[in-house]
């Protein structure tokens, strides 16, 4: 029952879709060709009770939703971006341009 109501927030189950005809879907991994997505979430860690606790929250009490934790942390809605491209790059350092889907990121990125 617990799976009913967070789908939307644990793996982007938006209908009303029978559970295994998802599951066998993702199992056979057909994807759409296309540029990998960059994700924050690779740079800076996240908390694994705001994952659980979802996107929307309400299933932890005292710990934050994922989308205000993610405000927070990353100064955007969702944490994967897209359209990845290195500007520049040294030893010790790599630039990147990208995308969001919300906003700006915060300036520390």
């Amino acid at each position: 029952m617990l799976f009913t109501e967070k789908r939307v927030d644990w793996c982007d189950f938006w209908n009303n879709e029978d559970v295994s005809a998802w599951w066998n879907r993702q199992c056979d991994n057909v994807r759409p060709e296309k540029n990998m997505p960059f994700d924050l979430l690779a740079v800076f860690p996240t908390r694994l009770d705001v994952e659980v606790n979802g996107f929307n929250g309400g299933v932890l009490k005292g710990v934050p939703s994922a989308y205000h934790w993610y405000v927070e942390q990353y100064g955007v809605k969702w944490p994967p971006s897209y359209d990845l491209d290195i500007s520049s790059q040294g030893g010790d350092f790599i630039q990147v341009d990208f995308d969001t889907p919300w906003c700006c990121q915060c300036h520390d990125l």
